[in-house]
């Protein structure tokens, strides 16, 4: 994720789906969850980073079973991350962690003053945030995708470039600690379509009503009348300004509030 890249989006996925795009270089659940705590102090080095050198700040709740929440200076979204990695996979906590990664969006839409300097993300995301959100595609590649600013909506990644995986190869080998997750990985991060993969499994199955985040985020253009599928509009209208985790991100807490009393339009 480049600064070129500019929208990241979470797709709920099964551990079952791993093996279409590392073939059998995939970590069992349990190794899975153990190469995660290994991983926590490489991430907190990055919260760290976001925090001394970008503005963010630690959110004033937090949930005992998450490993950080942490907010950027505008206090725009709540970035959080869970302490077990199969919280990813819990169907019930799809909402919660769309709103989360969906949320970084905003940090492309606000320049931010932090000390007497002014940090400007517009167009970008922080670098720490970057190697957070590569990390967790190693983990789990197709869950989280990014598209570039070049070519928005024709392009989608669910794995890191092959550069950023070599770059960071000792780091990645001591965390899975097995030579042929870092070969699967790099092998996927060169051959695999994530486009082609996405738009296949949305037209083979029924899909999901969180899942048209991708459809919608491919195709801008895109609407369906399938009753199985969320309607576009209705997605597109939650409102999630004063959501927070307590909630779960419902997108209906700012249903009540009026907007605009004081606006000039």
């Amino acid at each position: 994720m480049s600064d070129s890249y500019q929208s990241l989006t979470f797709i709920p996925v099964e551990p079952s789906q791993f093996k279409d795009i590392l073939g059998d270089h995939v970590l069992p659940m349990d190794e899975m969850e153990t190469a995660y705590e290994r991983a926590y102090g490489y991430i907190l080095q990055k919260v760290s980073q976001l925090k001394n050198g970008h503005g963010w700040k630690d959110w004033e709740y937090s949930p005992e079973d998450m490993l950080f929440n942490i907010a950027p200076l505008s206090e725009s979204f709540i970035f959080s991350l869970p302490l077990s990695f199969s919280s990813f996979f819990d169907d019930a906590l799809n909402t919660q962690w769309s709103s989360i990664f969906d949320g970084c969006d905003k940090l492309l839409e606000v320049e931010m003053e932090f000390g007497e300097k002014s940090l400007t993300n517009k167009g970008s995301f922080p670098p720490p945030l970057v190697d957070i959100v590569y990390l967790l595609q190693c983990f789990a590649p197709g869950m989280l995708l990014v598209s570039p600013q070049e070519a928005l909506g024709a392009t989608v990644r669910g794995l890191p470039s092959l550069k950023w995986i070599d770059e960071n190869s000792k780091i990645l080998q001591d965390i899975f600690l097995k030579p042929e997750i870092l070969q699967g990985l790099r092998s996927a991060s060169i051959d695999f379509d994530f486009q082609d993969y996405m738009e296949r499994r949305l037209t083979t199955s029924n899909t999901p009503p969180a899942e048209e985040a991708f459809y919608d985020y491919a195709d801008r253009d895109w609407s369906v009348d399938d009753d199985n599928w969320v309607n576009k509009s209705e997605y597109e209208s939650l409102d999630y300004e004063y959501c927070d985790i307590g909630c779960g991100y419902c997108g209906h807490c700012a249903d009540a509030v009026v907007y605009g009393l004081d606006s000039e339009f």
